[in-house]
């Protein structure tokens, strides 16, 4: 009798456990909101994180799994013509297809900068083109600018080139070593590594980037021992420039008849 009393005793506990079971589910805060029901708390907990992120948006917000939508405008306010946003009003197109475009001048090079022809230019024309130098406008033209820029004296760099190369281009001796002197400023083959390293300069031939290594060489010369050993320091390089003055020659012809020159193109630019 005593065994039978404590088994219906534990079935009572049991039934009573399993009947408040489900109350404490549905009661339970963190499981359910008041709109939602069981098979979405159930959908939810398998949804992907990135989906239950872009789902918590509200519906307005732009998000980049959407294609932006234009926004409409208000009904109160007076809606702008679409013509008028997206293109020039038909008398402007008519002013543009009127005016003829501004011509560029001619250049046996492609790659060479033209020169525009007006008025407003032929000021800065006069500031650098020396007719008596043969050499382009478009050649003179950014030998000035690269002097400007590097802080060296224009006429200088144009008495470099008549000596180097006579203003060739495509100037180019040889050495016993296997190097060569290039260009317009006779650029030595021994600098090509470090010029490409420093400037991009691939090819010593093309004048322009011939003179952009050229007067790059002198303008770090020049600001460190002046005009006329840097010079020297150009043609005899930096180890025999220093011999030079160990040994007392403190001046060279090549020197002497740069600056020379230089004295007579800046009397070319003061009477032009």
């Amino acid at each position: 009798m005593q065994k039978l009393w404590t088994i219906c005793l534990s079935l009572m506990m049991g039934i009573s456990f399993v009947a408040s079971y489900p109350a404490a589910l549905v009661e339970a805060p963190a499981m359910k909101t008041p709109d939602e029901s069981l098979e979405a708390i159930k959908a939810k907990a398998f949804m992907d994180p990135l989906d239950q992120l872009v789902q918590s948006f509200p519906d307005d917000f732009n998000t980049c799994t959407q294609p932006q939508e234009t926004a409409q405008p208000s009904s109160s306010e007076p809606d702008a013509p679409a013509s008028e946003a997206s293109s020039p009003d038909s008398s402007s197109q008519e002013a543009a297809s009127s005016e003829p475009a501004e011509p560029a001048e001619a250049s046996g090079d492609p790659s060479e900068p033209a020169i525009p022809a007006n008025s407003d230019n032929a000021i800065e024309l006069s500031e650098f083109y020396i007719p008596e130098i043969p050499l382009s406008q478009e050649l003179q033209a950014y030998t000035y600018q690269q002097c400007q820029e590097k802080q060296v004296s224009y006429e200088l760099v144009l008495a470099m080139m008549y000596h180097e190369s006579n203003y060739d281009p495509s100037a180019v001796r040889y050495y016993e070593d296997g190097s060569s002197d290039s260009g317009i400023m006779q650029i030595n083959s021994i600098n090509s590594q470090s010029l490409y390293e420093l400037y991009g300069i691939t090819d010593l031939q093309d004048p322009y980037e011939n003179i952009l290594a050229g007067v790059s060489i002198i303008s770090g010369f020049v600001h460190q021992y002046g005009e006329h050993d840097g010079l020297m320091a150009y043609n005899m390089g930096v180890g025999g420039y220093q011999n030079a003055i160990a040994n007392g020659t403190y001046t060279t012809t090549y020197a002497q008849n740069i600056m020379a020159t230089k004295s007579e193109i800046e009397g070319l630019r003061q009477n032009a």
